[in-house]
């Protein structure tokens, strides 16, 4: 086989199974985002419901006007806790905030 067809056949696999088909699949593509869990077939990813409250909790105090200090403060307030059991920030709920 020559040298560009060993590539073009490359790229096809590639493209197969590149990260975008694998999203489109509901596969994990890099981290895990904060809110979902890596399912029982170690491939896709689904909810994770402690991490989704959080979420939901963020985007409702974002949403009434709350400033990241005072979402991240809440949401202490209330014992929730960030995937690694550490308190929130403002630079987390930004974080989070920004990737919705």
């Amino acid at each position: 086989m020559a040298r560009g067809q060993r590539e073009r056949s490359g790229l096809r696999r590639f493209a197969a199974g590149g990260p975008e088909a694998k999203k489109a699949r509901g596969e994990r593509v890099g981290g895990i985002p904060f809110g979902y869990q890596l399912g029982a077939d170690g491939r896709t990813l689904e909810p994770h419901a402690d991490e989704q409250r959080a979420l939901g909790m963020l985007r409702e105090l974002r949403a009434a006007g709350h400033t990241l200090r005072a979402v991240a403060d809440e949401l202490n307030r209330q014992g929730v806790r960030t995937r690694s059991g550490a308190a929130w920030k403002h630079q987390y709920v930004a974080n989070l905030a920004a990737a919705a």
